[in-house]
């Protein structure tokens, strides 16, 4: 299978995945500047451990 993207709006909190779904797998308040990159790194290991999205597949984010 070739790697999709999801995209996650920190902001927001909210994942928004290929096939349409809207996910908030968390709270934005957990995000600032400075752990955004690793916290966001955190929650797509979580999303491909709990089988939400599979292990080829990777999360974007607006910086």
């Amino acid at each position: 299978m070739q790697p999709v993207s999801h995209f996650f709006d920190q902001y927001s909190a909210k994942l928004y995945l290929d096939s349409g779904e809207v996910l908030t797998p968390c709270s934005p308040d957990i995000f600032t500047q400075e752990n955004q990159e690793r916290m966001i790194t955190k929650l797509e290991s979580r999303l491909k451990e709990k089988g939400v999205i599979p292990p080829q597949d990777f999360l974007m984010w607006a910086e």
